[in-house]
């Protein structure tokens, strides 16, 4: 990973941090998913999972898109869309 990727990357986690100060998305926590795991949880896996694969195979991807995308793909499942629509 280059210098560049990876201050990328740590952009894109620390923009990820604002969205889990958003009530809404932590409102995830409160739903199990996959048995035991709480849908934020699940999401967070995703996330960490993701930026794995794109880093171990050196794909070159927009960080802050695959984290937001991982962290919220399943956002839909619990909550309004709407009620977090001033943090975009």
């Amino acid at each position: 990973m280059s210098l560049q990727e990876k201050e990328t990357l740590e952009l894109a986690q620390a923009k990820m941090q604002e969205y889990l100060q958003d009530n809404a998305v932590c409102s995830m926590d409160e739903y199990v998913q996959h048995g035991t795991t709480s849908t934020l949880q699940h999401c967070l896996s995703v996330v960490r999972i993701s930026c794995a694969i794109a880093v171990g195979l050196h794909i070159h991807v927009n960080y802050e898109n695959l984290i937001l995308g991982a962290l919220l793909h399943d956002f839909h499942l619990h909550s309004n869309i709407l009620c977090f629509s001033h943090l975009f």
